[in-house]
């Protein structure tokens, strides 16, 4: 499973808020907080969302206090952004 993208100070152009505290984060607030973009870039969706469980949080940071829920804003947010997909970002 591919981690992500390499950060990119213009991914920034790429925010909108929504509704949610998830759907408030920026780019780099989420991926402060879950490291989404900091290895090789998923390549579908079903990538980010196994990426965005409690589990695999957990896994990587030890205890860490989300929800299944906040797990799938995040992915979601990240789908509907694409920032999982910008082009000419990483590699």
């Amino acid at each position: 499973m591919g981690n992500t993208m390499a950060r990119n100070e213009n991914l920034s152009d790429f925010y909108e808020p929504v509704a949610g505290a998830v759907g408030r984060m920026s780019f780099d607030e989420l991926n402060d907080s879950t490291g989404f973009a900091r290895g090789e870039r998923f390549e579908t969706e079903e990538e980010v969302r196994a990426y965005f469980t409690v589990e695999n949080m957990e896994s990587m940071f030890g205890c860490v206090e989300c929800t299944p829920e906040s797990m799938t804003e995040m992915a979601d947010l990240v789908i509907r952004k694409g920032w999982h997909v910008v082009p000419g970002v990483g590699r």
